[in-house]
């Protein structure tokens, strides 16, 4: 078999989606420049993107000691996506709940954490740290693919740049400016997108933008709408609701002078939600309890870039401050009259400023990375009509960060890179008086600090081998909710506080190869990534039920009977993590391939028992083929699910756990005439054979089995 013939075979059989892993450059850290853009254009592998969130520096994917993934602005096109969360699926190490019943209430984890526990996952937009799980539900992260240029994902605990506890990793989704959508020799430009999905979904935005003849001043004003309906569930089963999300964005961009740029950006959504109660678990045992209500979200953000000529000073400065609310009511729930409604709030601003500096000492080149980051956080829950707080009563947490980065590299071309960093973490929480007292409630303040370390090491073999590893720890003090957490959180639960958690501390190792084969193959581009890593968090903080059940004062439900569980956050001994994780990447003429592949075993060290919901066995190929005549690009992809070795293998309820696996298919079509400038149609089919996904961890006689299928289509048109 020729040579060529044979890596296309290999690389057909393994096709990628996206990893990156970065390396240093002479660009400055900044906003990404318009040529940058440019050349990123058609690039849909996250192989091939600038990577900027694994180390703040711009850089291409295949060098960093790390795991990187970029969700391409071609791929978030392409996907459709109603929500973030969805679009996340096509990241390594990633899995998403199928709980479809309501858009406010998304699960997710990645690499084992996200889930109920947001502090081991930072989530940021342009830079700005955002809360996606407050109030029991994880939202869409407030912002429409239909804003994003990008989504960029650090996987594992490696990263000290972006804030204290990430142990699954750092998410930054990046919206779009005017740049992105200003076509050459334009000053001014509107956008008009429609789109619907047969499973009672459509969605409708418009973006005005323009730049001055001077391109050193640019804006950005978009509005978007979404209505969402009683939409269809693999199988058959329907699902009643009504989600219907306002959102608008304004960006502004001004460069008063070659070395000074300017951003500003407000962003704002309103969601009015009428779903299922406390997603699809209890959907055919109470099919009139619903929620209605309303979630809403303002952000505030700037920033400043700094960059001097020479090589000492390359400063950004980032302030941000945002607001979310959910404001619902419980009907009609068989057991109670008393939670009848609810105001959950939250409010978060912080601060963060980091220098670049470059110099070399003797053959060895430095990129050293020093800055400091400051956040400010304050919970409130409280009844609807009486205004009482009840649960979590205006708790703060306030968290501070210092940390100072070295990338060396020496050799011909770079060949070795050592990163050696450290990051300095200090929390403190503190909560106030319910208005209901209850004699287990604390307001005693709590506070912790620890300095953590890493180190990276890459060496480049030779034209198209690189091998990297890295050793990394982190630290997470525990949130206000898991200290303070004090009373009735649902009518069958009380939560009991517990000042006396300790902090979780991670230690782990990380080690793999980036390939990159496409001159040997003699096609256009044939990149693979592999890492495997292992991991071991201690005094790992986890909810609990108390057992034996004890009566304790203020713990009653309807009737004066006992509740039917007692909760509390207490520390495990030690969880584990380890896993593989590969990407692939393989572009040729209109032909086009790639792969996601990832295994994942969380589990309790002391027990063997399996973490719940810690799980992300998948393997995902995609195909594409573009046929160049008349513009028209084909997609297809095959999403499977691998069976979970379930430890233990039933619930708590003595229900057999899953233990099987799950394939779906969708196919995607696009055609964007190049005689029609600015005009595009795009569509598919999700999960085209309406097969049934059940979630390891779930009973098999779940309704969460995942959205049927789903005919979608878009319109758009830029002029």
């Amino acid at each position: 078999m020729p040579k060529k013939l044979l890596f296309t075979a290999i690389a057909l059989s393994l096709p990628t989606a996206a990893f990156s892993q970065e390396e240093e450059v002479e660009t400055p850290f900044s906003s990404v420049s318009e040529s940058e853009r440019k050349n990123a254009e058609g690039k849909i592998s996250s192989l091939e993107q600038i990577t900027v969130t694994a180390r703040r520096i711009k850089g291409d994917a295949l060098s960093y000691p790390g795991a990187v993934s970029v969700i391409s602005p071609e791929v978030i096109e392409r996907e459709q996506a109603s929500t973030v969360i969805d679009l996340l699926n096509l990241v390594p190490g990633f899995n998403l709940d199928y709980d479809v019943g309501r858009d406010i209430g998304r699960n997710f984890t990645l690499r084992g954490f996200g889930f109920a526990d947001e502090d081991r996952v930072i989530v940021k937009v342009d830079g700005a740290r955002r809360s996606f799980n407050f109030a029991n539900q994880i939202s869409t992260f407030g912002v429409d693919p239909e804003m994003l240029r990008e989504v960029e994902v650090v996987r594992g605990s490696s990263s000290v740049v972006h804030g204290g506890g990430a142990f699954g990793g750092v998410m930054e989704m990046r919206t779009k400016d005017a740049r992105d959508l200003l076509r050459d020799g334009e000053a001014f430009g509107t956008r008009i997108k429609l789109g619907y999905n047969d499973n009672n979904r459509s969605h409708v935005a418009a973006h005005v933008f323009g730049t001055n003849d001077a391109r050193n001043f640019d804006y950005l004003l978009s509005a978007l709408g979404t209505n969402a309906r009683t939409h269809q569930l693999a199988g058959g089963l329907d699902v009643p609701t009504k989600n219907d999300k306002r959102e608008g964005l304004l960006k502004l961009r001004y460069a008063p002078a070659s070395d000074h740029e300017l951003h500003f950006k407000l962003q704002s959504s309103k969601m009015d939600v009428r779903n299922p109660w406390n997603t699809l678990w209890h959907l055919a045992e109470w099919t009139d309890t619903e929620i209605t209500g309303t979630h809403t979200q303002q952000d505030v953000a700037a920033s400043w870039y700094y960059t001097p000529a020479g090589s000492w000073i390359n400063l950004a400065v980032d302030v941000f401050a945002n607001r979310t609310e959910y404001d619902r009511r419980i009907w009609d729930l068989p057991p109670i009259d008393e939670y009848s409604g609810l105001v959950d709030r939250n409010r978060y601003a912080g601060v963060n400023a980091q220098n670049l500096t470059r110099f070399s000492t003797g053959a060895v080149r430095h990129t050293v990375q020093f800055g400091f980051d400051a956040t400010a956080r304050k919970e409130d829950q409280f009844d609807k009509y009486t205004r009482e707080y009840a649960l979590l009563a205006s708790a703060k947490s306030r968290d501070y960060g210092l940390y100072l980065q070295d990338s060396m590299s020496f050799g011909e071309r770079g060949q070795w890179e050592v990163l050696a960093a450290a990051r300095y973490d200090r929390f403190e929480r503190e909560a106030g008086r319910l208005s209901q007292p209850l004699p287990q409630e604390s307001t005693d303040t709590y506070d912790s600090h620890r300095l953590s370390p890493r180190l990276g090491l890459g060496w480049q073999a030779n034209d198209w081998l690189r091998v990297f590893a890295n050793y990394s720890e982190v630290f997470r003090a525990p949130s206000a909710f898991e200290l303070y957490a004090t009373g009735s959180g649902n009518p069958w639960t009380f939560w009991v506080p517990n000042l006396g958690l300790k902090a979780e501390v991670g230690r782990e190792y990380e080690g793999g190869i980036a390939l990159d084969l496409g001159s040997l193959a003699g096609v256009d581009a044939l990149l693979f990534k592999l890492n495997a890593f292992r991991g071991d968090f201690e005094d790992f903080i986890d909810l609990v039920d108390i057992d034996p059940r004890t009566p304790i004062a203020g713990d009653t439900g309807v009737g004066g009977t006992l509740r039917d569980r007692l909760n509390q956050y207490r520390n495990l001994d030690s969880v584990e993590r380890r896993g593989i994780e590969v990407e692939g990447s393989f572009r040729n003429g209109n032909w086009s391939a790639d792969l996601v592949y990832s295994k994942l075993k969380v589990r309790d060290e002391e027990t063997g028992s399996d973490v719940p919901h810690a799980f992300a066995d998948k393997l995902l190929l995609t195909a594409g083929y573009r046929i160049a005549p008349i513009d028209v690009q084909l997609d297809w992809r095959l999403n499977w699910y691998f069976a979970a070795p379930n430890r233990p293998a039933r619930n708590a309820s003595g229900q057999w756990l899953i233990d099987r696996s799950f394939k779906t298919h969708d196919v995607f079509v696009s055609w964007r005439p190049r005689a029609w400038s600015g005009f595009a149609l795009a569509g598919g089919v999700r999960n085209v054979f309406d097969q049934e996904v059940i979630r390891p961890g779930y009973p098999g006689t779940t309704t969460q089995v995942g959205i049927g299928r789903s005919v979608f289509g878009e319109a758009s048109w830029q002029f």
